[in-house]
């Protein structure tokens, strides 16, 4: 749970209130404030100290919509909650305020306050702040090293289908490294962070794309169709002039088309200096697609996706989770449902976990599926039987046309 706050909001009974479930869930320090101005000079008195920040809409001297704005142009990094029961347009005007000012708009709450909400909302703001709850074992340079040059990469493989008839659109690409020396597969979160350190990230991408284009034909084959296949990069990889060039080279040797091959770019990480963005660009004059990963909890705003050259863009799983019920996520996704549509871009739900969430975009949203209620990542055989598997219980719609 986060461990400081601050509350925006002039009614004492509410302030009482929140500060009475803030307290029991473990928030160390909190403060509250009876208008906007007072809580932006407390955070800017100490910005990366507050990790959240509760905010009424209507307030006197400074009012909810004002701090928003505010809070984007000093670029505050915390967890921003509406606490408030106004009609849904006036919502909406908070989040599109939000998001034009990359403010980290992480949900709302309707009033009277629900404990469960609020803990929800409470532990997404942790996840924006990239909380690690555990400590984690990372990979000596050397073992990273002598992993790749055994061949130890492993692709594994999560499907991503289209959520109106089951049809599988294509498959994100996760690195994993068979460890003998541990009797098991390591997951990323142990290597990835020692590639980037020590300039290996580039070396770690071939070897995946290498070895998962060697699988495709296989898995056409096996599949019945032609996947996409997506794969992560670093926003440091985009300062190599080279790598646009070097990815294209191994398609064409694997004599696989690059227009099947998106590159991932996480939304955690600010793309900002001209040599990143040209690459971008030189990755789509190449052919290849582009995703922007984990929207929502980052740094790009509606402008910057409009005016960047991705295919695609994903929606972070904080905004996905108990959407059926959050209605400022359900607005973020509408805005950006709108946008996708506009440019011809495919929106993406990852970190789909519960049935509800499922059956509330697939009522309300036609947009492309992922997450674990679908498929856990998996190994090429897996992922295989997994698709045999789900054809038989989506069998007209996985052979359906899309609409």
């Amino acid at each position: 749970m986060i461990s400081t706050a601050i509350i925006a909001e002039d009614s004492k009974s509410l302030q009482d209130l929140l500060l009475h479930h803030l307290e029991a869930l473990g928030v160390r320090e909190i403060l509250c404030c009876d208008n906007g101005e007072d809580a932006l000079l407390a955070i800017k008195g100490n910005p990366s100290h507050w990790e959240c920040v509760i905010t009424d809409l209507h307030m006197p001297v400074m009012d909810g919509l004002e701090l928003l704005e505010a809070l984007g142009n000093d670029n505050y990094r915390g967890g921003v909650i509406i606490a408030s029961s106004l009609e849904d347009r006036v919502v909406q005007m908070a989040v599109d305020i939000a998001l034009s000012h990359k403010v980290h708009l992480v949900g709302s709450l309707a009033k009277p306050i629900d404990a469960i909400e609020l803990t929800r909302l409470l532990q997404k703001s942790r996840e924006i702040k990239g909380f690690v709850p555990l400590e984690v074992k990372y990979l000596k340079q050397r073992e990273l090293l002598d992993s790749i040059s055994n061949n130890r990469i492993l692709p594994y493989y999560q499907p991503k289908v289209d959520n109106r008839n089951g049809q599988l659109i294509g498959m994100e690409v996760l690195c994993r490294l068979d460890c003998p020396e541990e009797h098991q597969v390591i997951s990323p979160d142990r290597f990835i962070p020692v590639a980037e350190k020590f300039n290996l990230i580039d070396l770690l991408t071939r070897q995946l794309l290498e070895q998962s284009l060697k699988d495709y034909k296989r898995l056409c084959q096996s599949l019945g169709c032609e996947p996409k296949l997506a794969f992560n990069i670093s926003p440091l990889q985009l300062h190599n002039p080279k790598f646009p060039t070097a990815m294209g080279d191994i398609c064409d040797r694997a004599g696989i088309d690059r227009g099947k091959v998106i590159f991932e770019v996480t939304e955690r990480q600010i793309m900002s200096e001209r040599k990143q963005l040209i690459t971008l660009d030189r990755l789509r004059i190449h052919g290849f697609g582009l995703s922007l990963d984990d929207f929502g909890t980052g740094f790009t705003n509606i402008r910057q996706l409009r005016e960047f050259p991705f295919t695609e863009v994903k929606v972070d799983r904080c905004l996905i989770k108990n959407i059926s019920k959050d209605r400022v996520s359900q607005v973020i996704l509408r805005a950006l449902s709108s946008i996708a549509q506009e440019f011809n871009m495919a929106l993406v739900a990852e970190g789909i976990e519960e049935l509800s969430d499922y059956q509330y975009i697939a009522e309300n949203f036609h947009l492309i599926a992922q997450g674990f209620l679908i498929s856990r990542p998996k190994s090429i055989d897996e992922i295989i039987r997994w698709h045999h598997a789900w054809l038989k219980t989506h069998p007209i719609e996985a052979t359906e046309e899309s609409d």
